[in-house]
């Protein structure tokens, strides 16, 4: 049996469906089909069917979302530090609880408005940080990403 801690949960133990192994670094666990273990973890902390998530469960949903705190904030109407104190002290409020468990269960089916939702959310938080490359071509600035910058000389 192995004590799945990666997940950031403490109660999650491996009865099969991995090995370990020997790399550079020592010896190592491989997961079988991990990204199925990790739905399927999801799954049954849904079907607890308890009013509140503990802080470690909240942070395993944003993380499996692939959200930072300020956006899981932003989805909820709260901020990035009420995301923070939650996931640390453990006292999510019900209401959230509910909501982010069905943002999971939503985003977990890929064609949803949700996931949809949340990829955007995503995008513009890697976007956020790219470089933004501007041009004028005589005709007005432009961004470099629009194809409004072809022909353009570099000073």
């Amino acid at each position: 049996m192995y004590h799945y801690t990666e997940s950031g949960l403490d109660n999650v133990w491996l009865l099969n469906g991995y090995r370990e192994v020997t790399t550079h670094f020592g010896k190592g666990v491989a997961i079988e089909q991990a990204d199925q273990l990790r739905d399927q973890i999801a799954l049954a902390i849904i079907d607890q069917q308890r009013d509140k998530l503990t802080g470690k469960e909240l942070r395993f949903f944003r993380t499996m979302m692939g959200l930072s705190q300020a956006s899981l904030g932003d989805m909820l109407g709260k901020t990035e530090q009420s995301v923070a104190l939650w996931e640390k002290t453990g006292k999510v409020p019900t209401a959230e609880s509910k909501l982010v468990k069905a943002l999971v269960l939503e985003s977990m089916n890929g064609d949803s408005p949700v996931r949809e939702v949340i990829e955007r959310i995503n995008k513009t938080e890697r976007r956020a940080a790219e470089r933004i490359s501007m041009c004028t071509n005589g005709g007005g600035w432009h961004n470099s990403h629009d194809g409004g910058c072809a022909g353009s000389v570099v000073a």
